[in-house]
């Protein structure tokens, strides 16, 4: 498996991007980079997920980092669920979320299901 080590963004105004919260939870990830760096025994960029740095340790332990950049939405391909049941096709439009919980708990509504996947899919655009 892969640990990845996320620094948190400010996406929005709930989530990083009043000052407060980011201020208050906020941890610069590069000295841990530079830790990583010195501890690795093999380092990749993955130039298709917005050059992300991924480590191997001498312990065979696999630790990707990842940090606000322009990059960041080039090329994401992926859709992400929230505790809610929200389905969102990007984390910095959290307004256009569509919840999934009511057709994934009645398995008669496949066809619903893949309604608001498509919705959430067409909905995606580049943040940047």
């Amino acid at each position: 498996f892969i640990l990845q080590l996320i620094e948190l963004h400010k996406v929005s105004k709930t989530i990083g991007g009043n000052g407060d919260f980011y201020k208050k939870y906020h941890l610069d990830i590069k000295p841990i980079i530079k830790e990583l760096e010195s501890r690795a025994v093999k380092t990749l960029i993955r130039g298709s997920m917005q050059n992300r740095k991924v480590f191997t340790l001498p312990n065979g332990a696999v630790i990707e980092t990842i940090s606000p950049s322009h990059e960041l939405c080039l090329g994401c391909t992926k859709l992400r669920v929230g505790c809610d049941g929200n389905l969102f096709g990007c984390l910095y439009r959290s307004d256009l979320g569509k919840n999934i919980k009511e057709a994934l708990q009645n398995h008669n509504s496949l066809s619903q299901y893949e309604q608001i996947v498509k919705q959430v899919i067409d909905s995606r655009e580049p943040f940047y």
